[in-house]
């Protein structure tokens, strides 16, 4: 919180600058980086037959924090509206609340998808001045990796974590909308921070189960770029 609050002041500390430069007109290409921490959990949707599974892991499980991070584009069409784009690395998922009991041992697990996401979203600026403000909505298309789980279990004199890798049950392809807002701030020439709110939520279920799973996540984005 301290980081951003000094870049926030510094893009405050550069509106002068920006004022007596070039770096105000219109530049049509952004690249950058970014990184996102992410509140990640899922919703489960059963059946009649299968509602007695949904409402078990809803009992054992709770959110994980995970990331999103990688690579960003933007193309500016205008001062108001703006398409972006990006190859990103995530990682989504649940994990359980509390150990809980099983003959002969307590564990506990904590599951992790890995995805690369490519996201398409239109950014519409309310406000372009030297601080901009923007919303933002889009969708993504999501290539499942790989899934990773930790399973810690804890016996009489010792406990033991195992990590397994597997990539069944869970679709190769998922759909994910987009929605939130952010602020574009001038940091020096060409360059700018974002810092974006974003709520994502899986439109297509990421199981291929009976119980079908929806995983969202709600984080915030940390942007560097450079226009040209």
């Amino acid at each position: 919180m301290k980081f951003i609050l000094i870049l926030l002041s510094l893009c405050l500390q550069t509106q002068l600058y920006c004022q007596s430069t070039d770096s105000l007109k219109l530049k049509k290409h952004h690249i950058g980086i970014s990184f996102s921490p992410d509140y990640s959990f899922r919703i489960l949707k059963s059946d009649a037959n299968t509602t007695f599974i949904k409402n078990t892991l809803d009992t054992l499980e709770v959110a994980k924090l995970g990331y999103t991070t990688g690579l960003n584009y933007t193309y500016s069409f205008s001062k108001k509206i703006s398409i972006a784009t990006g190859f990103l690395l995530s990682n989504k998922g649940e994990k359980t609340k509390k150990t809980f009991s099983s003959v002969p041992a307590k564990f506990n697990y904590n599951n992790q998808y890995y995805y690369i996401d490519i996201p398409i979203k239109a950014n519409y600026y309310l406000i372009h001045k030297k601080v901009k403000l923007f919303v933002t909505a889009g969708l993504s298309t999501n290539v499942f990796l790989v899934q990773k789980t930790s399973q810690i279990t804890g016996y009489t004199n010792d406990d033991v974590k195992n990590n397994f890798y597997n990539k069944t049950d869970i679709s190769a392809i998922n759909f994910v909308m987009l929605a939130g807002f952010g602020i574009d701030c001038p940091l020096y020439k060409s360059w700018s921070f974002k810092l974006e709110p974003l709520y994502r939520r899986s439109v297509t279920p990421t199981t291929n189960t009976a119980v079908k799973k929806y995983l969202y996540s709600v984080g915030l984005n940390v942007g560097f770029y450079k226009a040209f």
